[in-house]
């Protein structure tokens, strides 16, 4: 019994230490597992067709979702150039490269709005890209 818990304790630091080497983010810019919280992985995970169990749900859900849809609805429209823009920016020139691969995810919730890194390195303020 004694060198089963001393196996059961060995293993357990040894997975929180894996765990916690993928939970903090290598680059201070960008977001990492562990700094996506409780509200983001709910979002991710009711996005899916199969229901998730290990979330309880929480009230007022659909109210929630149908405004999860409108908004995925107004970014839809910002990348198609229709509609209300959500920003009284214009999307950035170099958007043009990356923008069909920016439209299923933000129909799907997954939001990259204002989130665009340059092109190729290059800014939009860049000669090439204006």
């Amino acid at each position: 019994m004694t060198s089963y818990m001393m196996y059961a304790a060995h293993r357990r630091g040894t997975m929180e230490k894996r765990w916690n080497a993928l939970l903090v983010s290598p680059h201070s810019g960008t977001l990492a597992l562990g700094e996506a919280g409780v509200y983001h992985a709910r979002l991710l995970l009711g996005s899916r067709p199969k229901p998730c169990t290990q979330f309880p749900m929480i009230q007022g859900m659909a109210e929630l979702q149908t405004a999860l849809t409108e908004l995925s609805r107004i970014f839809q429209a910002f990348l198609d150039g229709r509609g209300t823009r959500p920003y009284a920016d214009e999307l950035p020139g170099e958007t043009v490269y990356v923008e069909h691969l920016l439209k299923l995810p933000n129909a799907q919730g997954l939001y990259t709005i204002n989130s665009q890194p340059p092109v190729n390195g290059v800014p939009s303020s860049h000669r090439v890209v204006e």
